[in-house]
């Protein structure tokens, strides 16, 4: 103790994870090692329990005080895990709350050419530019897009949305 991070292995963990195949047995980690990064690390490839050795002061005697974390420390690490949570969370096709405020980032479906009715959607004849406007079609739905017949005759770089 302490252990080195480049002796961690965190990879180990991630093939018991996979290994064990279930969700009947939680996969944890005791985190010997200097500072709090590795277990949110841990967290982020599928640790479920953490242990990490804790101490009111580094200076007290005692084998365990020395790489243990002191109160401020472990504050900051749970806050991390946690954050780590938030950031691995699946978004749902809405745009978040940040995204809705910046729409002039975002893109939307064009066509490169002139299109007519029934002509057939192909990475050729549509691709993105920005504006996202109210009226047209987000590029998040570019490859649902692909493969379907237009039904309205359609200008080169036309960003009005159209039915296909």
């Amino acid at each position: 103790y302490p252990t080195p991070h480049k002796d961690i292995n965190l990879g180990q963990m991630v093939s018991m994870i996979d290994y064990m195949n279930t969700n009947d047995v939680q996969i944890g980690l005791s985190d010997h090692t200097e500072g709090i990064l590795t277990s949110p690390v841990a967290v982020s490839l599928g640790a479920q329990v953490i242990e990490k050795h804790y101490t009111i002061n580094r200076n007290l005697p005692g084998p365990d005080h020395l790489f243990a974390i002191e109160p401020s420390e472990l504050i900051e690490m749970i806050n991390n895990i946690r954050l780590v949570e938030t950031m691995l969370r699946i978004k749902d096709i809405k745009y978040t709350e940040s995204e809705q405020g910046f729409s002039m980032a975002r893109r939307s479906v064009i066509t490169k050419v002139d299109l007519k009715v029934g002509d057939i959607l192909t990475e050729d004849n549509i691709t993105t530019k920005r504006p996202l406007l109210d009226d047209s079609i987000p590029a998040i739905e570019y490859y649902n897009m692909l493969g379907k017949k237009v039904n309205v005759n359609l200008k080169n770089d036309e960003i009005k949305k159209f039915q296909a």
